[in-house]
């Protein structure tokens, strides 16, 4: 690995910026093919690209084996990294202001009263 990436940022030999922490611990099968992936701990075959690998990696999935040999400290920040990016992706409804004091068109109180003097011959 080049000593000018750091944690965060993962660059691979085409120059492609990573930040994925997946991209430590898996290698491509046959570059520039991102589809398959090569685990660096169990040398499985991943298909689907670094998502599928995240998931061999963290282990939670059903759709995906366990890598065995994953170290412990791997699998934690690899499912603290995926539950990061759900939270950063889920609907945070306290940033949308509290719409419940605007009045609905057609629930004006006024519009009654404005009907009510129309005589009608």
């Amino acid at each position: 690995m080049d000593t000018r990436t750091s944690s965060t940022a993962i660059e691979d030999k085409s120059g492609n910026n990573r930040k994925d922490p997946t991209w430590k611990y898996v290698h491509l099968l046959k570059p520039p093919n991102t589809n398959d992936l090569v685990c660096n701990f169990c040398n499985k075959v991943t298909k689907g690209e670094i998502y599928r690998a995240k998931q061999h990696l963290a282990g939670r999935h059903h759709n995906v084996t366990m890598c065995k040999r994953c170290p412990t400290h791997v699998r934690e920040e690899i499912q603290d990294y995926m539950l990061k990016k759900v939270t950063a992706k889920d609907f945070d409804k306290t940033s949308f202001p509290d719409f419940e004091d605007v009045e609905r068109m057609g629930d004006d109180e006024d519009e009654d009263e404005i009907g009510a003097n129309i005589e009608v011959p």
